[in-house]
């Protein structure tokens, strides 16, 4: 079973069971699968596909977890960030990895204000807030501008999954990429 099948499973089997609680906010396993489609269909019409990076600046909350499914989903590669390292790492590692896409809580804006003019690439930002800045586009926003359901590609244990970056302990953060088999 790839990745993201593992959500898409659990809501044809428990799609009334509870799946993720933060704070007084739930949504079932139904609800969760519905909200991943929304945004996988509207990161497509944005031209998101298999093999494109997209890199995810959040804390531990409901909307990680949507986003990471939505880029599995689509065959795309997610690149979760570290949100405690320094400015300096999150160019380094933005600029290794290349994402074509940029999604960031609204708690990191100021964060990604402070090292946006080092990057190499500029990637397109969805934000997760209640009012986006101008410029970027509102997560809502991405989820509602989807018309067709996208397809799944055809993707393999092998298939690359997420790439992981290491510490950098001895040096630079190091990009481990996990496949859907791992």
């Amino acid at each position: 079973m790839l990745v993201h099948e593992i959500l898409e499973h659990a809501a044809k089997r428990l799609a009334h069971k509870t799946a993720l609680v933060e704070g007084e906010t739930s949504l079932t396993y139904g609800q969760a699968w519905q909200k991943v489609r929304a945004l996988a269909t509207g990161l497509a019409a944005k031209g998101v596909g298999p093999g494109d990076r997209v890199a995810l600046l959040f804390p531990n909350c409901l909307e990680f977890c949507l986003a990471y499914f939505a880029t599995l989903s689509l065959g795309a590669v997610a690149v979760p960030l570290n949100n405690r390292v320094a400015s300096r790492e999150f160019v380094y590692i933005i600029n290794d990895a290349d994402p074509v896409v940029l999604m960031l809580d609204q708690q990191f804006w100021s964060t990604y204000q402070a090292f946006k003019d080092e990057l190499s690439g500029q990637p397109l930002v969805i934000y997760s807030g209640p009012e986006a800045p101008q410029g970027v586009l509102p997560l809502g926003e991405v989820c509602a501008s989807g018309q067709d359901k996208p397809t799944t590609p055809l993707l393999g244990p092998d298939s690359p999954a997420c790439i992981m970056y290491t510490s950098g302990t001895t040096g630079l953060p190091k990009g481990a990429v996990m496949s859907h088999g791992n």
